[in-house]
């Protein structure tokens, strides 16, 4: 396979384990750390079915994908080190493999609920189309190269450079300080980001939802570790959830426009219903007055 990554070890040895959580108010080092392995360990667990071509199992990596992502973004002051772009580029082909698979899926759903005698009438070729993502997902799973990152991503969660080499000061700051100041910037981004939403092009619209998802998965994770304020999130975290649906609908839609014969059926009303719930998710998540 072409641009195999520098990255060496096979999984043959295991990660170091991460201690268990106590009461102790957790650092951001813990938190981050229990966050990210927590998605390695769903990663983990759906990999055999993914294997097998399973639909659910290839969604459910995706979104531990995401959410390894989100956890390094979001506490990126301790966790961008020397070895993290090396990691995050397999990440990014890993992702884009099993993505390719997940959005045929998805659109083959969403194509028979719009009408399925669209879908009969000589649209056969997503249904092929699908079939050769699932079996280049399958392919990239069963690779050498995926054990190599699985592997690595989990030793360096545990102990990579970025514990030596972020200051000592941020890694030892309170999770929960931390995370409140976090949350307040990204949910400040994802309102100013999603003005005059009518007007993004369709690459900024995705980065809006990726900004929403984000947001909603780590809200999600602080919820689980027992940190999560609501005054942190406010009412951006169900808009968050509704801004990340939204768009990925309309963003549904217009794949199935390109990859079928022309518009599906009800296109148009479909496109503006879509767009105006993502703006009333961002107008209701902005604070009064505003």
């Amino acid at each position: 396979m072409r641009n195999q990554p520098p990255i060496r070890g096979g999984h043959a040895t295991p990660p170091a384990q991460l201690p268990e959580l106590t009461s102790t108010p957790l650092d951001c080092q813990t938190a981050f750390q229990h966050i990210a392995d927590h998605a390695i360990r769903d990663i983990r667990r759906h990999h055999p079915a993914a294997c097998q071509r399973d639909a659910e199992a290839i969604h459910g990596m995706r979104i531990a994908l995401t959410q390894l992502r989100a956890a390094v973004a979001f506490f990126a002051p301790i966790t961008h080190d020397r070895v993290w772009p090396l990691l995050k580029r397999e990440l990014a082909w890993l992702n884009s493999e099993l993505g390719k698979a997940r959005d045929c899926h998805v659109t083959l759903i969403y194509a028979a609920q719009l009408d399925p005698d669209w879908v009969q009438s000589g649209n056969c070729s997503l249904v092929q189309a699908s079939a050769e993502c699932d079996r280049l997902a399958a392919q990239a799973l069963c690779s050498s190269r995926y054990q190599r990152w699985i592997a690595a991503v989990s030793r360096w969660i545990v102990n990579g450079p970025w514990i030596q080499e972020a200051l000592p000061g941020h890694r030892m700051e309170s999770a929960a300080s931390y995370g409140e100041r976090r949350f307040r910037h990204w949910k400040k981004t994802l309102l100013r980001n999603g003005r005059e939403l009518r007007a993004l092009s369709s690459g900024q619209m995705h980065r809006l939802r990726i900004k929403a998802k984000r947001f909603r998965y780590m809200a999600d994770a602080f919820e689980k570790l027992g940190m999560l304020s609501p005054a942190w999130t406010g009412t951006a975290y169900d808009g968050a959830k509704r801004i990340h649906r939204a768009l990925g609908d309309l963003r549904d839609l217009k794949r199935l426009r390109k990859a079928g014969r022309g518009r599906p059926p009800g296109y148009g009303k479909r496109k503006r219903a879509l767009l105006k719930e993502a703006a009333d998710a961002l107008r209701r998540s902005a604070p009064r007055g505003k």
